[in-house]
């Protein structure tokens, strides 16, 4: 991961929602931000 720490909240919040652990981590890091509104440059998820 290019942000160690940021994966490992994001990892950490998709399976407080009950996402697996055995998912790829490239999607529990995508849910995760989706999931604590963070992006990983800084500031909140994008709006469309």
């Amino acid at each position: 991961a290019w942000n160690k720490d940021f994966a490992a909240q994001c990892h950490e919040a998709a399976q407080a929602k009950g996402y697996a652990r055995d998912l790829c981590a490239y999607m529990r890091n995508y849910w995760g931000s989706i999931l604590l509104n963070k992006y990983v440059f800084g500031g909140e998820w994008p709006e469309p």
